[in-house]
């Protein structure tokens, strides 16, 4: 009886270290910092300004701090989970210098995967390709039209990988709603206040994407982003393919329905975006266009048509580490105030010059 025990508790511990190694975690992080030099033409009245131009060193790009890790359950399938927090790296202590950018934990196997919480919207992965800028102020269009691209109290569902086609679908659920008959499209309900769904789809050097979303309520994302009401949509389609390994061209397409500031409007935003890299080198350009439709009355400003032009050139030092400067030209109206400052209407210049490093 001594040897069979004694015979079950050495097998146990040989079949510790087994079990442990398959949960895994990583700790990961992002530093980005850069110096700006912004001159500001127009205000958000419409009125001519020359502020001279100011100099700032920010955070540029989201520095951040986070885990992610996964469990073998067996049989195939895996508990997944990740938390990640934006830093603000310049050390100002406005506003809240540690917050919340993901949160959310779920299972993955050759289903898919599901995950609940505080995650980079369907919309956002399946079209926002041209976001490969650095700077915050050298933004693609996929921001112009104001729709969240990280919620909260979030459920998707991915499918895996099909020989290069990927779909998911999500939606949103917070809350009982406020049941304010007196702004009542701004409210949450009592059921699904989002419903998000997209897909792509990756060939060799050719990559696709289109997504579409539906409000059922007011959602919201990062600070400011509420553009969007009860019944609104949004969809998008994206391209990008590159030629030779070495030059990559990127176009995105949007286009919103909306009645919550302007009844009947119809915004849209598109992009065409070049890269070509040469050993540690990258060189970008830019042109952009968002046209306001019926909104641009509701702003003060006579010109639907907003137009964006940027430059940038990268260099990396290694994998994890880059340097860059980039140079954007707005005539530029935001749907809601911009993380740095600039409002409605401001017509604006700006120049990032920084550095990332990646852990």
């Amino acid at each position: 009886m001594k040897t069979s025990l004694s015979t079950l508790a050495l097998l146990a511990m040989a079949a510790a270290p087994a079990v442990a190694v398959r949960a895994e975690t990583t700790l990961y992080g992002s530093a980005r910092v850069g110096i700006a030099y912004t001159e500001r033409d127009r205000s958000p009245t419409g009125a001519s300004i020359d502020d001279g131009g100011f100099w700032d060193v920010r955070d540029e790009g989201g520095s951040r701090l986070g885990v992610r890790g996964s469990e073998d359950l067996g049989g195939g399938l895996s508990a997944i989970y990740q938390y990640e927090f934006g830093v603000n790296i310049d050390g100002k202590a406005d506003g809240n210098p540690f917050n919340q950018r993901l949160s959310w934990v779920g299972f993955k196997g050759d289903f898919g995967q599901v995950t609940v919480g505080r995650q980079w919207t369907v919309y956002n992965n399946s079209v926002a390709f041209d976001g490969v800028w650095n700077s915050d102020d050298t933004t693609s269009t996929f921001y112009q039209l104001g729709g969240p691209y990280r919620v909260s109290n979030m459920i998707m569902y991915t499918t895996p990988n099909l020989s290069g086609f990927s779909a998911s679908g999500a939606v949103v659920i917070d809350g009982a709603g406020s049941h304010d008959s007196a702004n009542d499209s701004l409210s949450t309900k009592d059921g699904i206040d989002m419903y998000d769904i997209g897909a792509t789809y990756t060939n060799g050097p050719l990559r696709l994407g289109a997504a579409y979303r539906k409000y059922e309520g007011r959602v919201l994302g990062d600070a400011g982003q509420n553009f969007y009401g009860a019944g609104d949509s949004l969809w998008g389609v994206a391209a990008a393919y590159k030629f030779g390994g070495v030059f990559n061209l990127i176009g995105v397409y949007q286009q919103a329905e909306t009645d919550l500031r302007v009844e009947g409007a119809s915004p849209r935003a598109y992009s065409l975006t070049g890269e070509y890299s040469f050993g540690a080198n990258t060189l970008r350009a830019a042109v952009g266009r968002m046209d306001l439709d019926k909104l641009a009355a509701s702003y003060g400003r006579e010109d639907e048509n907003q137009d964006i032009w940027k430059v940038g050139y990268q260099y990396d030092f290694s994998k994890r580490t880059r340097a860059w400067i980039e140079y954007g030209d707005y005539d530029f109206s935001s749907f809601s105030n911009n993380a740095n400052g600039f409002q409605q209407g401001f017509d604006y210049s700006n120049l990032s010059i920084g550095m990332r490093h990646d852990f």
